[in-house]
């Protein structure tokens, strides 16, 4: 968006209010962000105009939300948010007021607002209007209430969030008088929905100063009335700078056990976080393997490390080894595999069924777990051998040697380990039927030599894959 031509054409709507004798100002977070020389993200205009009339005068108006005294007017590409001045009477706990009057004063609007920062006007040449001494508080970084701070959260307790999305966006700080009004309101906080808490939830932990917000919700006991995010603050705030915001929503819902409803985030979003949750049950403490590099992608593992981690402290990291495996991964999706269904039906003669799907998936894993290459020979021979197994063709088991080199880049330590604990197996079967307590000490030494030497060779012969440790000069 272009900053400078979307304000451009705010002040062209604000002349023209003026040329049909209406007052009209540019209001609300779209001044305080100029003042403070940031990007807006939007525009709003507060005038003397009802919604009838802006209808009657401006071309392009949305109607929709024309009861609360509210329109929009779109230029272009660029919209604006145009409300008519009012008065609002607030009978009990609601969001919503009882009663709106339409005024023709801007004072009665900018009172109606949550705080001072917020409360700033300006004209269509760039003045700003400060009839609560915003201004004084943004230089000052302080968050200051309008008005007595209780019944204003008693009002709209959304309120009390803005409060911390100020502190989270800006790093921002309370007034005593501010801080005391949310420490005695806490309670309003369960009037709020879910979907207002949550989308207030992803400002706080997508923000550059969230850790500070949500350090004061815990400070001013405000997490105890966030419901599904309650259990998860504490260890977000001490992680917040390694986690990304999906794992910061991940993480509470977790310890949550559940995810609220009216999650309003972005779709791409909200799968990736479910994701993260299913995979850590399905993984449980299991430790990362290739086929879970495969099935679930190294980036949700990595999601999954950390929270597992952060949850349960008896739990080192696998990150690094997740993104070595990830870095070493033959294919990545099924669709890589140089062998495909029709090619199984090849090796049939068009016969098909459920076995199709079966190898394919045997060869999957097969590649992904370093034991044959992604070759079509190689697969074309290995899948040959199954359907033997299966009893789909006849003919003679052939053998394919496994890739040394991806089983040497997949993890040789612990290939190595997995040789010596088999190597140690069928030396001490073999000594048990040699040895015998009338052989000398130099006899019993020979003989353990020379099974050692005859098992090594067994083994290597047997167990190709082992030949990576000798070219690793492991063994």
């Amino acid at each position: 968006m272009n900053q400078r031509e979307y304000l451009e054409k705010g002040q062209a709507l604000l002349k023209r209010f003026h040329e049909l004798t209406y007052e009209a100002f540019f209001v609300g977070g779209m001044v305080r962000d100029y003042v403070m020389k940031n990007d807006f993200v939007d525009i709003d205009i507060a005038t003397s105009a009802t919604p009838q009339e802006i209808n009657k005068f401006f071309p392009n108006v949305n109607m929709d939300y024309a009861a609360d005294g509210c329109v929009i007017i779109k230029d272009g590409e660029y919209e604006f948010e145009v409300s008519t001045f009012k008065r609002e009477e607030y009978a009990s706990i609601s969001r919503h007021p009882s009663a709106k009057y339409y005024s023709t004063n801007l004072s009665d609007d900018i009172d109606r607002r949550d705080y001072t920062v917020n409360a700033l006007a300006m004209t269509q040449n760039l003045k700003v209007i400060d009839l609560c001494k915003g201004l004084k508080d943004i230089k000052r970084k302080r968050i200051n209430v309008i008005g007595r701070p209780k019944k204003r959260y008693k009002e709209d307790p959304v309120r009390i969030l803005r409060g911390f999305e100020l502190i989270a966006r800006f790093g921002f700080h309370f007034t005593f008088r501010t801080k005391e009004g949310i420490r005695q309101s806490v309670l309003q906080l369960t009037n709020i929905s879910d979907n207002k808490l949550n989308e207030k939830m992803f400002v706080i932990f997508d923000s550059k100063y969230g850790k500070k917000a949500l350090k004061q919700m815990l400070k001013l006991k405000v997490v105890d009335y966030l419901r599904a995010y309650s259990k998860g603050i504490e260890l977000v705030k001490k992680n917040f700078n390694k986690l990304s915001t999906e794992e910061k929503f991940a993480l509470c819902f977790y310890l949550n056990g559940s995810i609220p409803q009216n999650l309003s985030l972005d779709r791409v979003m909200l799968t990736k976080i479910k994701t993260i949750l299913k995979t850590l049950e399905e993984l449980k403490d299991a430790p990362v393997d290739r086929m879970h590099i495969f099935h679930y992608g190294a980036d949700i593992l990595s999601s999954v490390d950390r929270i597992r981690t952060i949850t349960n402290k008896e739990l080192k990291s696998s990150e690094r080894e997740i993104e070595r495996l990830g870095r070493s991964m033959p294919i990545n999706s099924a669709s890589e595999l140089e062998f495909k269904g029709n090619d199984v039906l090849a090796l049939t003669n068009g016969a098909t069924g459920p076995f199709v799907s079966e190898v394919i998936e045997a060869l999957r894993q097969k590649v992904v777990i370093g034991e044959i290459k992604n070759s079509f020979e190689d697969l074309n021979t290995e899948a040959k051998n199954i359907l033997i197994e299966k009893g789909i063709i006849e003919g003679q088991i052939k053998k394919v040697k496994g890739p040394v080199k991806e089983v040497k880049e997949n993890d040789l330590e612990q290939l190595k380990q997995e040789y010596l604990i088999e190597l140690e197996k069928l030396v001490k079967a073999n000594l048990d039927l040699l040895l015998d307590d009338e052989m000398t000490e130099e006899e019993v030494q020979e003989t353990t030599k020379q099974v050692e030497n005859n098992m090594k060779k067994m083994l290597l012969k047997k167990k190709p894959k082992y030949n990576a440790l000798v070219e690793g000069g492991l063994i």
